[in-house]
């Protein structure tokens, strides 16, 4: 099937031995909806709700998925590949055993997901929301940095090389001799 449904409003949509190939389904809202044995390849679906969906054998493969929204949905058996994923949304969304292989997922959001067993190899994992999220995932020795930089901005853990803070910061506040009152 190849369609042009920018915007397309299809909440609750069932969809069962599909295959979705080089269509435009930017901004379209699939909330609530259910996918199974799906296989979107080559299709733009930048912005794309997906909110509270249940997929269920689904490929996103080659994909534009940036911005695409995620949040609440229920994964099984769903594989990433190949795909642009930057700034996407999978708040709270129930991932275990996915896959995102080679995939761009700088920026995205990962807060509250559980993602035990999923697997990053080959993905750009730059400026995560919520690396927390990924305990139990398994990631390659390539991406322990930027998944530990995101693990640290979660946990609060400022980075800064400097043994003291500069003067003005530590003097930031307090009086020093010869200083008024006001």
């Amino acid at each position: 099937m190849q369609a042009q449904l920018i915007g397309a409003a299809s909440s609750r949509l069932r969809a069962t031995d599909v295959f979705i190939e080089s269509s435009d389904l930017s901004g379209s809202d699939f909330d609530e909806s259910t996918f199974t044995r799906v296989v979107f390849h080559e299709c733009r679906l930048s912005g794309a709700l997906f909110t509270r969906c249940e997929l269920q054998d689904v490929r996103f493969s080659s994909c534009r998925l940036n911005q695409a929204n995620f949040a609440m949905s229920e994964a099984s058996t769903v594989m990433f590949e190949d795909s642009d994923l930057r700034e996407a949304d999978f708040y709270a969304a129930g991932l275990d055993g996915t896959r995102f292989f080679d995939c761009n997922l700088s920026g995205a959001q990962f807060s509250k997901a559980r993602t035990t067993g999923a697997r990053f190899h080959g993905s750009t994992l730059s400026e995560l929301k919520g690396g927390l999220a990924l305990a139990g995932a398994v990631i390659e020795s390539s991406q322990v940095l930027p998944v530990a930089l995101s693990v640290l901005a979660d946990l609060g853990i400022g980075i800064d090389d400097a043994r003291d803070p500069p003067v003005e910061t530590a003097r930031k506040g307090r009086r020093g001799p010869g200083a008024s009152a006001g």
